[in-house]
């Protein structure tokens, strides 16, 4: 499931806490099932290989209890993946620019980015900050190429909900939005709610092809940082959203 162009940088969202009024989307239109069953057939084998892959290696990293046998495990992986691609990428400065910028209404900065990841290959990107952050941190969402495994993976880096089965049962729900609206294409803040200094929720709308999927984060601050303490998905506003938005 692409949730960004193969190349597409990871996209970086820092919101700020203030709030933006919303109506209730209108129901979308349903795809024809006769046209999504080759992309369903596809899907479910490719899903099948990655489930075997991802218990396979479930089961070897159970393994790794001592910090010698975290780093031969990650000697082992870097030498696979660069006799894979054939060599290793040279670093090469980045060499980032802004080539346009805008503050929406609820007081968040977007900036358009250009960076270089290889000579003559440029990424593009969106950047989400406060429009005003002075000294403050914030939480932040990095939207992720992959399947939503990998994705699952990124938003929950250092959350105790890595590896449960709530996160299996909302990466379903992302490949359903894929199989009912078509391909994933960009989200939208619809609320930032600051619930304490070390709490806040974010709700997004996330936009496929031919309708919303509504999705809502919880973010605890702890001594390592932000990291995702809750989450969940639904094609329902209303058992997502909050009531009311002042």
């Amino acid at each position: 499931m692409k949730f960004l162009a193969r190349t597409a940088c990871s996209l970086a969202l820092f919101v700020s806490a203030a709030g933006i009024s919303f109506a209730q989307a209108p129901a979308p239109a349903t795809p024809d099932p006769a046209t999504q069953v080759g992309r369903k057939a596809l899907t479910d084998y490719l899903n099948s290989v990655g489930y075997k892959e991802t218990a396979a290696r479930r089961a070897l990293m159970a393994k790794i209890t001592t910090r010698a046998q975290a780093e031969a495990r990650q000697r082992e992986v870097r030498t696979k993946i660069f006799n894979l691609l054939g060599t290793e990428p040279k670093r090469v400065p980045l060499n980032p620019r802004i080539t346009g910028s805008t503050t929406l209404p609820d007081g968040v900065r977007v900036d358009k980015v250009i960076f270089d990841s290889q000579p003559n290959f440029p990424i593009t990107a969106l950047l989400y900050t406060p429009a005003n952050p002075g000294a403050q941190k914030f939480p932040a969402i990095v939207m992720a190429p992959g399947n939503p495994e990998q994705a699952m993976k990124a938003w929950l880096k250092n959350s105790p909900l890595d590896g449960t089965q709530m996160v299996s049962d909302e990466a379903n729900v992302l490949r359903q939005a894929q199989n009912q609206f078509g391909a994933f294409q960009w989200y939208d803040v619809i609320f930032n709610r600051e619930i304490s200094p070390r709490i806040r929720i974010i709700y997004l709308a996330m936009n496929y092809e031919s309708g919303p999927l509504f999705s809502r984060f919880v973010f605890y601050h702890t001594d390592r940082g932000w990291i995702v303490t809750s989450f969940d998905f639904n094609f329902d506003d209303t058992k997502i959203l909050p009531l009311t938005v002042e």
